[in-house]
């Protein structure tokens, strides 16, 4: 399993992932950046882009760059939990 997650990433990188998210808005952007370069080795950040590009299957982008941009205004470091429940706030209308 392990190897199985490791090679869905190898054709992510910071760059990448970082490009995925300015495509959403810029609060999705400054997100993903403040992860990638909060861990050591970046490479550790990269599940939370992949949770994020997952959530962004499941809500629409104008949900997303909102429940970003809430979670950015709490903390520099948002986690993956922060905006998740954001987004799964019931009658919460973004």
């Amino acid at each position: 399993r392990v190897l199985t997650t490791a090679s869905k990433h190898v054709q992510w990188n910071g760059e990448r992932f970082i490009h995925w998210a300015g495509k959403v808005d810029s609060n999705t952007q400054v997100a993903v950046q403040a992860i990638l370069s909060s861990y050591k080795v970046e490479q550790q950040g990269y599940k939370f882009c992949v949770g994020l590009q997952k959530l962004a299957d499941k809500y629409t982008p104008e949900r997303l760059k909102n429940a970003c941009k809430r979670a950015l205004e709490y903390t520099p470091h948002p986690s993956l939990k922060n905006i998740q429940a954001t987004l799964s706030l019931p009658g919460y209308i973004f």
